[in-house]
């Protein structure tokens, strides 16, 4: 059964638009990134594929079924970025309390891997920002979720638990599951994800493998020495850093000729970052 399928899906909230007409379907076993700026529509996304809302208009089906149901839900793992754990249950408590929930066993290992034993005693209130944030990720993982739902895994967490934490989803794909992960690092997403979407106002505006997303988007990279303010209709984005402005374009002749003469402009291929960057337009100083 195919874990997500979106159908013309649209979500207003009031007099705002949120997400309109998304159509896309993720299969078992993908590694799918949602990239997007703030208040593009990546957590009104989740929120939809979780059945936590639904959609004004369209068809979402987790598994085949209506996301709320309970019979789907139970299929899936979802670590939010804001934690709504209560605050005054202890860790042990709110491990075995999802856990009978699902119907799992505790998660010893688990627990060790992301360092959480010496807080077991401890109430959620007391808990550091990474510590809730790795502990969020375990709750997740409990009862071997066919889909595992993530809104920025590693947020506020250092570089050692970072890599654990990435090591963790590796194991969780690797041993077949689905991924659906938003996430502003784009390392991350490099690291976790093979397919990614790309929300524009709302809007899908690309859909691509991580690998092949420049070429798909058709973007190119103009690096020139120095600091150059340019403005021209055909460069969606402008960089400027370590003494370099880089151009983002989807039309690289167009741009070269109305540069004034000089010579060392550099053609390179984007980075991810870059395209998301050049697609969704606006100017970085």
């Amino acid at each position: 059964m195919t874990p997500l399928e979106f159908h013309a899906v649209s979500k207003v909230y009031g007099s705002r638009l949120a997400v309109r007409d998304l159509t896309f379907r993720i299969g078992t076993g993908e590694r799918v990134a949602v990239l997007g700026r703030n208040g593009a529509g990546k957590t009104t996304l989740l929120r939809l594929a979780l059945g936590l809302a639904r959609p004004t208009q369209g068809r979402c089906r987790l598994f085949g079924l209506s996301p709320d149901r309970a019979s789907a839900r139970q299929q899936v793992g979802y670590a939010p970025q804001a934690s709504s754990l209560r605050r005054r249950l202890k860790v042990r408590e709110l491990i075995r309390f999802v856990c009978d929930i699902k119907g799992a066993p505790e998660p010893v290992r688990l627990v060790n891997r992301l360092g959480l034993t010496k807080v077991l005693s401890d109430q959620a209130g007391g808990l550091s920002v990474g510590q809730l944030r790795r502990l969020t990720l375990l709750l997740a993982l409990i009862g071997q979720p066919r889909l595992l739902v993530l809104d920025e895994p590693t947020a506020s967490l250092d570089s050692a638990t970072r890599l654990a934490v990435w090591e963790l989803v590796d194991e969780f794909c690797r041993d077949g599951g689905t991924l659906l992960l938003a996430s502003h690092d784009f390392r991350e997403v490099a690291r976790l994800a093979d397919r990614v979407l790309v929300l524009v106002d709302g809007g899908l505006r690309a859909d691509s493998s991580v690998s092949a997303l420049a070429h798909t988007a058709g973007v190119v990279a103009l690096v020139i020495p120095g600091r150059l303010d340019v403005s021209m209709p055909e460069v969606s984005y402008v960089v400027h850093a370590e003494g370099q402005t880089v151009l983002l374009t989807r039309q690289p002749e167009a741009v070269l000729k109305r540069l004034t003469p000089g010579g060392g402009v550099v053609r390179r291929k984007p980075t991810t970052e870059e395209v998301c960057l050049a697609l969704d337009g606006g100017r970085d100083g």
